[in-house]
């Protein structure tokens, strides 16, 4: 699932539960019980969807926790995500449950910008559902386009689809698209200028935190990658 904080639920220290620790517990047995490889295989592609089931629902309880306790009833408007409730909202999702507010944003947009009108789309995980929502919020999506996503098989192609519609049906013409080089060099363009250099990511980096933080990086600006 990558590195990506929205491939996960909390963004901070969590002590598990006796609940939780007998699921992690269950993932041993599901080895020790195997009568070869393949049935634990099996055991591992199962518990792998529960855990990408959860990021799809964590999203829904978010958005519905919005909706019924803390937005104004006569605007529920998706684009009203703001004011002081708003602020209460993200701020007790933190408290609760350990996100962090911009993951909670990012969780409840992608609910009502994307899901709420086009389930089928619950196939992604979170963190390629949060690449088609600045559209989708934007209105820059066609009933092609989303048909188009629907049968994209993985996050570069959702990058790729999204980046050439923002590229070239943004009203202003001015999207911004950004590439790495396998290098590490940024290039940069705005609507149809030619691409130039602008900066420097390690493409290599020595610490698992560097490696996360990199592709963190990548995936918070939407960079393109080889």
């Amino acid at each position: 699932m990558g590195e990506d904080s929205l491939d996960h639920p909390f963004d901070q220290q969590v002590k598990f539960t006796t609940n939780e620790m007998d699921l992690i517990k269950k993932a041993g047995d599901v080895v020790e019980g195997a009568s070869d490889k393949w049935e634990a295989w099996e055991g591992a592609y199962h518990l792998r969807r529960s855990i990408f089931a959860g990021g799809v629902a964590f999203a829904k309880l978010l958005h519905g926790l919005w909706e019924r306790f803390y937005a104004i009833p006569n605007e529920l408007n998706p684009s009203e995500f703001h004011g002081d409730e708003w602020e209460a909202f993200k701020n007790d999702g933190v408290e609760r449950t350990g996100a962090s507010r911009q993951t909670i944003t990012k969780y409840v947009e992608s609910w009502s910008y994307v899901l709420v009108d086009h389930p089928e789309l619950m196939t992604k995980p979170i963190g390629v559902l949060t690449l088609i929502t600045p559209a989708a919020k934007a209105g820059e999506l066609e009933a092609k386009d989303w048909k188009a996503l629907e049968k994209a098989n993985d996050k570069n192609a959702v990058r790729d689809i999204i980046h050439e519609i923002r590229g070239t049906q943004t009203s202003s013409g001015t999207a911004v698209k950004i590439v790495i080089t396998p290098e590490g060099h940024l290039l940069a363009a705005k609507g149809d200028e030619p691409y130039k250099p602008f900066g420097y990511l390690t493409p290599s980096p020595d610490s698992e935190a560097g490696k996360a933080a990199r592709q963190r990086i990548i995936n918070a600006a939407g960079i393109i990658e080889p």
